[in-house]
């Protein structure tokens, strides 16, 4: 942590020496790259009555630029997310991006959707990167992935191609045997695309 503060304040002595970049765009940058942010994000909670806890092994976690999550708009609690195990369909932010000391990237995704058939226990993350190959040109890749409790093993998850597939995660969640919490309601059915 003494590490991360120490660079990150050497990035702002260097910027400000330079007298190049303004004030708004260093908060951003470094905001962006880690130094606004010290410590673990809490995963935000898509669950009737969060105010009482659960087990942490009862619930799935999602993590990503996730915008919309069983088309309830989610971008405004951040990246990490406790859900009921299930069904849920997920719709990324439209716009991603990154930026570190030795710039900044931001792409336009167009309207990305993903099923994710949940267990109780595993992570479901959504990892977009970039291999730059030059100064301005590079490539991205984007994968999603359910991970078990150990984390060790992967299972890659294709984009959804259509409502087949939202009608099938959610007809194996009224076949499971995963009961449905006090108060909670199924999830609804979406339409696609998700988010317009």
């Amino acid at each position: 942590m003494i590490r991360r503060l120490a660079m990150c304040a050497a990035m702002a002595k260097v910027s400000a020496m330079s007298g190049a970049v303004p004030a708004s765009a260093l908060l951003l940058a470094f905001a962006l790259s880690g130094c606004g942010h010290i410590g673990n994000a809490r995963a935000f909670p898509l669950y009737p009555n969060p105010d009482k806890p659960r087990p942490t092994a009862s619930l799935a976690h999602l993590q990503g630029p996730i915008g919309w999550v069983d088309a309830i708009d989610v971008e405004p609690y951040g990246t990490v997310f406790d859900v009921l195990p299930g069904c849920h369909v997920v719709t990324l932010r439209r716009k991603v991006g990154a930026s570190d000391v030795s710039g900044a990237w931001v792409a336009d995704l167009g309207t990305m959707t993903y099923v994710f058939w949940m267990k109780p226990d595993h992570l479901y993350s959504v990892d977009v990167s970039v291999r730059f190959r030059g100064s301005s040109h590079g490539t991205m890749t984007i994968t999603a992935e359910d991970r078990d409790s150990a984390g060790t093993a992967a299972t890659v998850v294709p984009q959804a191609r259509g409502m087949r597939e939202i009608e099938a995660c959610q007809d194996w969640q009224a076949a499971t045997t995963l009961p449905l919490p006090e108060g909670a309601a199924p999830t609804p059915t979406p339409t696609m695309p998700m988010k317009p």
